[in-house]
């Protein structure tokens, strides 16, 4: 881990996955009002933000574009659990 770029906490990324409902990878980007907003809320850069969504974008069975494969090790998991139980992670819930 670098300090410029930590790695992304279980709590972070569960944001990540609500804003990744909101707005998915393949209508995000990193100069979006929202991504802007929420890398702010979660104390990321905007670009960071916008690179985990294309990460969880890779998890995503219901789309046909696939996101970045090169995840991190917390991401499968995390988002397995919200496979699961979409409830226990999303704060408000869009389209998820």
């Amino acid at each position: 881990m670098n300090k410029k770029n930590p790695n992304w906490t279980v709590d972070e990324l569960k944001m990540a996955i609500n804003v990744y409902c909101k707005i998915p990878f393949t209508k995000a980007h990193k100069t979006s009002p929202e991504i802007i907003k929420w890398a702010k809320i979660i104390g990321r850069p905007p670009g960071g933000l916008y690179a985990k969504i294309c990460n969880l974008g890779h998890y995503d069975k219901g789309v046909e574009a696939k996101g970045l494969s090169h995840t991190g090790k917390l991401d499968p998991i995390v988002w397995a659990e919200f496979e699961m139980n979409p409830e226990k992670l999303i704060f408000e819930r869009s389209n998820c």
